[in-house]
């Protein structure tokens, strides 16, 4: 199948254009000649297909080789376009769906980082794919310049997504608002938004949503009291927020979380003495903060966490001491601390590791030498 993909991007890239046509069944024909799509719908690709659309107008008369190459696609369960030429891509949908073509497999669509996107045809895009594509409920925008008015185009025009990635762009709580309104939703990435606590509130009556990630936004007191009241999220990112030790107070009543990133903000070991109440994590990234050794010993009590990042943050000796007693660890973020030769020592016993992250801890050769030397199992970055 890999191979198969690679060669349909080298045949698109080289030759496809090439072809002449009337109509997308007869440039389907011609393409056939060289690349040999797969025999059977039941016969499903994986691997997503990238289709750049660099140097392609519409002038060069490729309606129809868009549509044949498009109807070739037709296996593929995720599409990844670039380099977007929108009034041609409306065009070759538009002619697609005039046809009642349909790629029935595709669930998956990936826009991202086409800051051409926006654009008054996104509209009527988004509509022509939600026709060419019914089964499609992934779609990935981030970085597309994208303000409140897109993501209410979205909300409108793709009501039956499950999975939305939006982040990097500046929809705001108005655009936030919107997205809200999205009820198959179970997954959405809105990180870097310049979302407030308003938007944040509109965001928490989303009933089905398991996975919310809302880092680098502008979440206050509210804001976290309104996610924390989310029962079914099992998954939250709230990095980068300026969440202090109060706000962490709210989250840790979340008893549903299993994998909580909480990097980047001001949380100290009262915070992480909340954090600890929270048995049924598995998956903590508490990087960049300042929880010292004391917060590191009360997160050593989570029994269920079989990864911790916990990088930057003022954690010495003592710390790793605790930390070396959380025998389910497998995978292990103690960079950037000061631990030193001592708790290198402690940090060698977890022969349990798998993956253990150790750079920027003032460890000499010693240290190094019993790190390497028990930790056998362990992929080391020292």
């Amino acid at each position: 199948m890999k191979k198969l993909a690679l060669l349909l991007g080298i045949v698109f890239c080289s030759n496809l254009f090439a072809a002449a046509a009337t109509d997308d069944v007869q440039a389907a024909r011609q393409i056939k000649g060289r690349i040999k799509p797969p025999a059977k719908d039941d016969v499903l690709i994986q691997t997503p297909f990238t289709w750049r659309m660099t140097g392609v107008t519409a002038a060069d008369e490729n309606k129809d080789h868009l549509a044949a190459f498009l109807a070739i696609m037709k296996n593929h369960v995720a599409i990844k376009i670039k380099q977007m030429n929108p009034p041609l891509l409306l065009e070759a949908l538009t002619h697609l769906n005039s046809k009642g073509f349909r790629l029935l497999h595709l669930t998956d669509l990936d826009l991202g980082v086409n800051q051409n996107l926006c654009t008054p045809l996104l509209e009527k895009m988004l509509m022509g794919f939600s026709r060419l594509a019914p089964n499609l409920v992934t779609l990935h925008v981030m970085n597309c310049g994208f303000g409140g008015e897109q993501a209410r185009i979205i909300s409108l025009t793709m009501p039956q997504l499950t999975t939305l990635n939006i982040g990097g762009n500046n929809i705001g709580d108005a655009g936030a608002e919107s997205i809200s309104r999205m009820p198959q939703l179970t997954t959405l990435d809105i990180g870097a938004n310049n979302i407030g606590d308003a938007g944040a509130e509109s965001i928490s009556h989303m009933p089905h949503l398991t996975t919310l990630i809302i880092r680098n936004n502008l979440i206050r007191d509210a804001g976290v009291r309104s996610i924390s009241t989310m029962r079914k999220l099992k998954t939250l990112n709230l990095s980068s927020n300026l969440i202090t030790d109060v706000q962490v107070e709210f989250i840790s009543h979340m008893h549903q979380l299993t994998n909580l990133e909480i990097f980047n903000n001001l949380i100290g070991h009262a915070g992480a003495v909340f954090i600890s109440h929270m048995h049924q994590l598995t998956r903590l990234n508490i990087s960049g903060n300042h929880i010292g050794d004391v917060g590191a010993a009360s997160i050593s009590g989570l029994e269920k966490l079989g990864r911790l990042d916990i990088s930057g943050n003022q954690i010495g000796p003592a710390g790793a001491a605790s930390i070396s007693d959380m025998s389910q660890l497998i995978t292990l973020n103690i960079e950037s601390n000061q631990i030193g030769d001592v708790g290198a020592t402690s940090i060698s016993d977890m022969s349990q590791l798998i993956i253990l992250y150790i750079r920027s801890n003032h460890i000499g050769p010693e240290g190094q030498a019993l790190l390497m030397g028990n930790l056998v199992k362990a992929r080391i970055f020292l």
